[in-house]
């Protein structure tokens, strides 16, 4: 039987290759694509201006539209 935190991961699954927006505490917001659900709360997102990965929480991203 699927756990509701494996049906979220697998929810937050679906976006990876999405480019998302970032909204950092310290005000330094960017665009990002989603590379990994790490769980059902984070995300690795890489910054395509600086090529860095960052472990990122599901409440400081916001989904674009393409």
């Amino acid at each position: 039987m699927i756990t509701q935190k494996e049906d979220k991961l697998n929810v937050n699954k679906k976006m990876i290759g999405q480019t998302v927006y970032v909204q950092e505490k310290a005000s330094n917001n960017w665009y990002g694509e989603v590379i990994d659900a790490e769980d059902y709360e984070t995300f690795l997102v890489k910054n395509p201006k600086t090529q860095e990965q960052k472990t990122v929480s599901i409440f400081d991203i916001r989904g674009c539209r393409s």
